[in-house]
C-alpha cells in the first residue's frame, strides 16, 4: 500500500488533471450558458467570462498544478534511487577500506605455514583476512556478493588470493618470500 510513493503521487495526479479537464469543460457549458424565464419569454445568454474561463482556465491550471506534483513524484523517486546508491556506495568504500586497511593484518599463506612476529599484535587480532577477485567486475573484495556489482561468487575459495605484511619491509605481499625485499617471513617461531 506505501510502497512507490513516487509513482503513486504522479498516477494520482494524472488522474486528477483528466478529472479537473473534464469537470472544468462540462462547467463551462453549464455555467456559461445560462436559461433565463420560461415558456414563450424562455432566453439564452451567453456568459463568455465564465465559459472561456472554465473551458480554458480550468485545464490550464489542472496542468501547472499537475507539473508540480508530477515533479514531486519524480523527486520522491529520484530520492529512493539516491538512497540505494548512496547504501551501495558505502558497501563498496567499506569494502575498499577493509583492503586498504589490510596493512594490519597478516593473513595465513597457503599452506598455512606462516608464523606471526611476537612483536605485531595489531596482526594477531587481524589474521587470516580473505581476498577475492569478483568475477563479475573484477573488484578485489573481501565479502561475498561483490558490493560494487552484486555478483555472488560461488568460487570464492578457489580464487581467493592470500596476502600477509612483510615483517621487514611492512609491505603486502603475495608470495613467501615477500616479493618486496626477499624476506623469507617463515623463519619466526
Amino acid at each position: 500500500m506505501f510502497e512507490n510513493p513516487g509513482g503513486k503521487i504522479k498516477a494520482a495526479s494524472i488522474l486528477m488533471f483528466w478529472l479537473v479537464a473534464i469537470t472544468s469543460v462540462i462547467l463551462a457549458f453549464v455555467l456559461g450558458i445560462e436559461k433565463s424565464g420560461y415558456g414563450y419569454y424562455a432566453r439564452t445568454e451567453f456568459n463568455a467570462a465564465i465559459f472561456f474561463g472554465f473551458l480554458i482556465g480550468g485545464p490550464l491550471v489542472a496542468y501547472i498544478s499537475t507539473l508540480f506534483l508530477v515533479g514531486f513524484g519524480e523527486l520522491v523517486e529520484n530520492s529512493e534511487l539516491v538512497l540505494a546508491s548512496q547504501l551501495k556506495q558505502q558497501e563498496t568504500m567499506k569494502a575498499h577500506a577493509m583492503i586498504a586497511n589490510s596493512d594490519d593484518t597478516i593473513p595465513s599463506t597457503p599452506n598455512n605455514s606462516l608464523k606471526v612476529h611476537p612483536q605485531s599484535s595489531a596482526a594477531q587480532k587481524n589474521k587470516n583476512k580473505r581476498i577475492h577477485k569478483c568475477q563479475n567486475c573484477g573488484m578485489m573484495v573481501s565479502v561475498n556478493p561483490c558490493p560494487k556489482c552484486g555478483f555472488d561468487n560461488p568460487q570464492e575459495a578457489t580464487d581467493t588470493v592470500r596476502l600477509f605484511k612483510c615483517p621487514k619491509c611492512q609491505k603486502i605481499s603475495k608470495t613467501i618470500p615477500c616479493s618486496h625485499c626477499g624476506y623469507d617471513a617463515t623463519e619466526f617461531d
